[in-house]
């Protein structure tokens, strides 16, 4: 248990981070080896101990981790003026990119699941607290940079690039596919390439709503909702192995 000693910051380079809001990372704050014995920490703050009045229970079913990576399949100029990267389809997770430019240049990365009627970026999740918005801070590394939220994710098929430096390359975007990693125990396979289809949303749908908790959406509200799993639970249990995640 903590003896007095430790000490905590909250002065790194995630500025904040939210699983509905985003993620802001200045990277010209450099905490290289903070994780190690030689980093100083003399100037970070000593923690509050405090008595739990509950029991802490151990985590059952399998960790969320990074399942699938998606390469974006092009970076339209919308009717608007601006640059969409879109991966093809929708998923739940967030975006890891290349980018080379001057230090403290501000590249915005907004996800959204459809377009307008005018192929214009269309934020479809509105209200407080649902900006589904990654900041990145340049560094300034003349050999380029590279970055990946770590505290949140999106639903999204879209995102909206905003200052980000040059040209934007389609290699230079993936989309990192995040959801309790459980394993595939039932495949289904047909003459009907509609049906196959059919079958393939729904293991995406069950992929991206089934991260940490059974959620009822990934991009609006993205809590806990046993309403829909309790009608999903059969078919969730013939395509993967839930046992462990429901329990």
């Amino acid at each position: 248990t903590s003896d007095g000693t430790v000490v905590s910051s909250t002065d790194g380079p995630v500025r904040y981070a939210d699983l509905a809001v985003g993620e802001l990372y200045d990277a010209r704050i450099a905490w290289d080896g903070w994780s190690t014995p030689d980093f100083d920490d003399t100037a970070w703050e000593p923690v509050a101990v405090l008595h739990a009045e509950q029991s802490l229970l151990p985590f059952v079913g399998e960790p969320v981790r990074r399942v699938v990576e998606v390469p974006a399949e092009r970076i339209a100029r919308t009717p608007a003026g601006e640059r969409v990267v879109d991966f093809g389809q929708v998923i739940a997770g967030r975006v890891r990119f290349r980018v080379r430019g001057e230090r403290g240049s501000v590249v915005r990365l907004e996800h959204s699941e459809v377009l307008d009627q005018h192929g214009d970026f269309f934020a479809n999740i509105v209200g407080p607290n649902k900006d589904q918005t990654d900041v990145y801070i340049l560094r300034g590394d003349p050999e380029g940079e590279t970055w990946e939220p770590a505290f949140t994710f999106h639903g999204f098929r879209y995102v909206r690039i905003q200052g980000f430096p040059g040209d934007a390359n389609p290699e230079d975007f993936t989309a990192v596919v995040t959801a309790s990693d459980l394993p595939v125990i039932g495949h289904l396979e047909t003459s009907d390439a509609r049906l196959n289809r059919l079958h393939e949303n729904v293991r995406w749908s069950q992929r991206a709503n089934f991260l940490s908790i059974p959620t009822d959406c990934p991009q609006r509200e993205r809590y806990g909702w046993t309403g829909d799993l309790q009608v999903f639970a059969e078919t969730a249990a013939t395509n993967m192995s839930v046992g462990p995640f429901l329990t």
